[in-house]
């Protein structure tokens, strides 16, 4: 019993650091070698049924987000590529994208996370409104999105939060769905009537440095547009419009981050301040690896040359 109380305590440590990832593997070795005794002890404690919930879903979205069965490639560049799932009986529908953008990582990151700036810097959002910020890394969001004519402007709520899998994973993933206002906390308010709310079921945004300079960025999304005569050759030229200009736009506000509002946030924000103690370790331990084995290597090059010289 002793033992199953301090892995949950590990477990609320790791979820509340932000080691989403982390806390689930443990608490899921758990439940398996426990069984039904420890599936009570969890269903008992205050925090771990939600937090089981929590670590599931972006456990979940990330092996979906591995995985590219079924999908259909719509671009394919050197640097971007760009998906979509022509998915039947379902109003929803998944698109997904992966480029390498010539940018750090906590520059792109503070893009996503000032969400009251986003406006400003994608031509597709109208308007960006925090509802509610439950914790440093976790927050509640109403997004106005651009239709084009004659469709009407779109609206979605949505509870983002981000995963630290930078210690075991080698990324950071922020993860988003739909408010469920009886579990958030929060009901968001009605959708007007010049606006079609738009269903974002679960998306998410997954960041692994390639260097200290440049991200691989790999979104997905799985949502209902609200839109009835969606074929997929429309689907098909909608996920690259969309994908193609939010990446442009999106790296090029994160080289240029030190002209945005977003640079005196990221000079004091705690969040800011966090972030770059984490990167710092990884980039650490990661560069300094790879310098090390390339080191090795060619160690083990010049070795052989010279057997082969003798």
């Amino acid at each position: 019993m002793e033992e199953v109380a301090e892995v949950f305590s590990r477990v609320e440590e790791l979820y509340d650091e932000d080691k989403i990832f982390q806390a689930g593997r443990l608490l899921e070795g758990v439940i398996s070698n426990g069984g039904e005794s420890a599936l009570e002890r969890v269903r008992q404690h205050p925090r771990m049924s939600k937090i089981r919930q929590s670590c599931k879903d972006a456990t979940d979205m990330m092996a979906t987000m591995k995985k590219l069965d079924d999908w259909v490639i719509c671009y394919n560049g050197k640097q971007t590529k760009v998906w979509y799932k022509a998915e039947t009986g379902t109003k929803y529908k998944s698109l997904r994208s992966e480029a390498v953008l010539r940018a750090d990582m906590i520059s792109l990151l503070s893009i996503i996370y000032e969400t009251d700036l986003h406006p400003d810097l994608f031509p597709f959002i109208s308007e960006s409104e925090l509802l509610l910020q439950p914790a440093r890394a976790k927050k509640i969001i109403r997004l106005s999105i651009q239709a084009p004519w004659p469709l009407k402007a779109r609206e979605t709520a949505l509870f983002g939060y981000a995963v630290d899998g930078l210690d075991e994973d080698n990324c950071y993933f922020v993860y988003f769905r739909e408010v469920v206002p009886e579990q958030d906390d929060c009901t968001p308010p009605a959708v007007p009537k010049d606006r079609v709310k738009m269903t974002v079921r679960r998306a998410a945004i997954c960041f692994e440095p390639v260097s200290p300079t440049r991200t691989k960025v790999t979104t997905i999304a799985n949502m209902d547009p609200a839109i009835s005569f969606l074929t997929p050759a429309m689907l098909n030229w909608l996920s690259r419009a969309i994908f193609r200009l939010a990446l442009r736009v999106f790296e090029s506000k994160a080289q240029s981050i030190d002209r945005l509002p977003h640079a005196s946030r990221l000079e004091s924000g705690a969040i800011y301040v966090h972030l770059r103690e984490r990167l710092h370790a990884f980039d650490q331990a990661t560069w300094a690896s790879h310098s090390r084995l390339c080191d090795e290597m060619d160690a083990a090059r010049s070795n052989r040359s010279s057997v082969s010289i003798m």
